[in-house]
């Protein structure tokens, strides 16, 4: 079963993703920060890191880029409103891009199969 860790101190945000993650078989894991990429598990637990692009403490891409250095390699992050800027940073720190949460079902659904079975 792949496991899906999401980092996001929104519980509303959170809560979306548990609920609409769930029923597909994954795993979902939740950490409300990763400050200096520490997040109290090994890359290989973990085959998915939705990060929210905005935090209190860090932003994701801080995040992201911290969890990269920690040998985390397969990470998106999401906001409501990504610009094509966003998607163009995080891939420049080998992040595979920003996805739009709340999307449709079928749409997350489409984007989380190509990033945990491509």
């Amino acid at each position: 079963m792949p496991t899906v860790l999401i980092i996001d101190d929104s519980p509303t945000q959170t809560a979306y993703l548990r609920e609409t993650l769930q029923g597909q078989g994954l795993r979902i894991m939740h950490r409300s920060s990763a400050m200096l990429g520490n997040i109290g598990l090994a890359a290989e637990q973990v085959d998915l890191v939705l990060i929210a692009l905005i935090l209190t403490a860090q932003n994701g891409f801080e995040c992201g880029l911290a969890l990269r250095e920690n040998a985390f390699s397969n990470i998106m992050l999401y906001c409501d409103c990504p610009t094509d800027s966003d998607a163009e940073w995080a891939m420049a720190i080998g992040l595979r891009g920003v996805m739009t949460i709340p999307a449709p079902l079928q749409t997350l659904r489409r984007q989380l199969g190509a990033l945990l079975y491509a």
